[in-house]
């Protein structure tokens, strides 16, 4: 069941990838935002509906909290539970908050979790990937590399990423040196969870 969410998650990451190519939703240059989230999960909801699907943007789980998007196929009644974070940054620990909550508070069953968000540093996507990542990426020194780290082994994550290009991808269009990538682990969330 992995490897078809992957395949489907994949597939939304590219229309993403795509529409990027098309147009840069901020203005030209701005490298200080990022794109809002929301462009992660309806790229991600548009691919799981075209495969049948069922999907569910800010999915309640309580009074305050909430998944960003809830996919499952009528034939399968399996949960995917996806939290996309638009920059993965060392002082945000929202990427681990949202990991944790996955892993051990996650009322849906049974159910798949996935983590998706964005990063513009090379050193961050190869850490990612890395099967054999150390504590931190390349330059990073925190507790919450660390904490997440951890979080990747202990749910045994497959982990991807997808590359994002600007607008036009070109020098005429301030992209040049441009890096971006979404990065994203799926995982299946453990039964003490629910």
């Amino acid at each position: 069941m992995l490897n078809k969410v992957e395949r489907v998650l994949r597939r939304g990451l590219y229309s993403l990838s795509d529409s990027l190519f098309q147009e840069w939703p901020l203005p030209d240059g701005d490298t200080k935002n990022e794109i809002a989230e929301a462009n992660l999960t309806i790229h991600l909801a548009h691919a799981f509906l075209n495969q049948d699907y069922c999907a569910f943007a800010e999915n309640r789980t309580g009074a305050n909290e909430h998944y960003d998007l809830v996919v499952f196929h009528p034939d399968h009644k399996e949960y995917l539970i996806i939290e996309a974070k638009r920059f993965l940054k060392q002082d945000d620990s929202g990427l681990n908050s949202d990991f944790d909550r996955l892993l051990n508070r996650c009322p849906l069953s049974p159910a798949i979790g996935c983590v998706v968000c964005l990063t513009r540093e090379k050193a961050i996507r190869d850490w990612w990937q890395d099967p054999h990542r150390a504590v931190a990426p390349d330059g990073k020194r925190s507790a919450r590399w660390e904490e997440l780290a951890g979080l990747l082994q202990e749910s045994g994550s497959t982990v991807g990423h997808v590359p994002l290009p600007h607008h036009g991808d070109s020098a005429a269009h301030g992209s040049e040196g441009f890096f971006q990538e979404a990065l994203y682990a799926i995982f299946h969330v453990p039964k003490k969870a629910r």
